[in-house]
């Protein structure tokens, strides 16, 4: 029996190297199968999910630990086992009732603030289990639920009462405009060319911006992300230097503000009753854009600076 029949097939004995080479075999078998399989198995994990991760992961083990199982055995096991997860998902997406028996239901735990205790043991939950998940959705109150239901992937989706969820910008009636996503320029001293040009700048945009935030070696930044207003955040590799900020947009609202206070002086100082109308008017206009300019040229306030550490007289 040559060396690579030992390696693929039963053996009464094999070297080192022979596991070795079975375990980056099995390794990238299961990684194919992993991706056949879809993201859904790693994102929303079910009970049919789950024994399929176990049966796989013991069919995949046994070759790297014992010479007399056959690694091309095992990876026809791991095969039927991924097939058979990739047919039944389908199915289970084209006919519901199929979902039902191999994944589950979801199960209403609470309703309108009361919680339902039957169906609290039918999904084998704690009140525990409940607050924890509350807490982690901000809804603390019991009250404050309107439904909570325990889905087949072992989470916990919760409903808040419609008086009870925090105002936006759509309750008030206040039009905004959609963020985008940001996106990382930077990382590690590196430029993202293919982010950067998704982003819709260009490499001589961001050397100006780091120019202007004062960065005079793109290394030193550890991350930069860039929105879709052109604002860029960076953060250097050195943790205790300060964040740096842009000069451009607090020096452009503080000339605002000169040209407006300038201009209100000139209505005082002449003696022309339209010239002085005109100031008065142009240095209104000015306080009007000063004020809506404000919240997006005002550099971000920074974090209150904390004190030294104080314990009482037992150490605390």
């Amino acid at each position: 029996m040559t060396f690579w029949d030992r390696v693929f097939f039963e053996s009464p004995s094999l070297p080192l190297q022979g596991f070795v080479i079975r375990a980056v075999i099995s390794y990238l078998w299961l990684l194919m199968m992993a991706r056949l399989m879809g993201q859904r198995m790693l994102g929303r994990l079910t009970m049919f999910d789950l024994v399929v991760a176990i049966a796989v992961g013991q069919i995949a083990a046994s070759p790297n630990t014992t010479p007399q199982f056959s690694l091309v055995v095992n990876m026809l096991g791991i095969t039927v086992w991924s097939l058979m997860h990739i047919t039944i998902s389908r199915l289970t997406t084209r006919f519901p009732a199929w979902r039902r028996v191999f994944a589950g239901e979801p199960i209403v735990v609470m309703r309108d603030g009361r919680v339902l205790e039957r169906n609290m043991a039918r999904a084998a939950l704690t009140f525990d289990d409940l607050m924890e998940e509350l807490r982690q959705r901000n809804v603390p109150k019991l009250t404050d639920v309107e439904f909570a239901v325990f889905e087949p992937s072992g989470k916990i989706s919760v409903v808040q009462k419609a008086d009870r969820k925090p105002l936006t910008p759509k309750d008030l009636g206040l039009p905004v405009s959609l963020e985008g996503m940001p996106m990382i320029v930077i990382l590690q001293g590196r430029v993202l060319d293919d982010a950067l040009r998704e982003a819709g700048r260009t490499r001589e945009w961001l050397d100006a911006k780091l120019a202007e935030y004062g960065v005079g070696d793109i290394r030193d930044v550890v991350v930069a992300q860039v929105d879709t207003e052109g604002n860029l955040y960076l953060d250097l590799r050195e943790d205790t230097a300060p964040q740096p900020q842009s000069t451009v947009k607090p020096s452009t609202l503080a000339t605002l503000r000169k040209a407006a206070a300038d201009l209100k002086t000139f209505s005082l100082e002449t003696d022309d009753d339209a010239a002085a109308a005109m100031y008065r008017e142009l240095a209104n206009q000015l306080d009007a854009m000063v004020e809506r300019l404000e919240p997006h040229l005002s550099p971000p306030a920074e974090p209150p600076a904390r004190g030294p550490e104080t314990r009482d007289e037992h150490g605390r």
